[in-house]
């Protein structure tokens, strides 16, 4: 009977690392998919807001399962030649990357750098404003 026990404690420790990876990877799973809810919800409030024309507004609640340091970037400097995109990231790295090219759509933000979005009671604003013959969506945060 005891043998049959250490055998029994011996395959459970054995185990163990495989179960807690698993589970670890299923949480990183969940948090790229709402991370990737997120991305294209703000994408979709952009679109909208720049097709609807200047003086449109559109607010957006940041809100999100928290796991592990996920934060979303988006905007830049108006006159940027990088392709305008919306992009999250987990932990450092990059999961999800919407490009805002049908049709292009310039996110500006005051002071030209990527706004950085943490999920902690933010609400994200979109405005599109047209400057001349330039419409672009201008995106600053707000307390809630």
């Amino acid at each position: 009977m005891p043998l049959k026990l250490l055998v029994g404690f011996l395959l459970i420790a054995l185990m163990m690392p495989a179960v807690a990876d698993s589970l670890s990877a299923y949480q990183r799973g969940m948090a790229i998919g709402e991370l990737g809810r997120a991305v294209r919800q703000v994408k979709s409030a952009a679109q909208s807001c720049f097709l609807s024309g200047p003086g449109n507004v559109r607010t957006i609640d940041m809100e999100a399962d928290r796991r592990g340091n996920a934060i979303i970037q988006l905007g830049g400097a108006r006159d940027s030649l990088e392709p305008p995109d919306i992009t999250a990231l987990l932990d450092g790295s990059t999961v999800v990357r919407e490009h805002m090219l049908d049709p292009r759509i310039t996110i500006v933000v005051d002071g030209g750098k990527p706004i950085t979005l943490h999920f902690a009671q933010e609400r994200l604003l979109l405005e599109c404003v047209a400057d001349g013959s330039d419409v672009f969506v201008r995106a600053r945060v707000m307390p809630r």
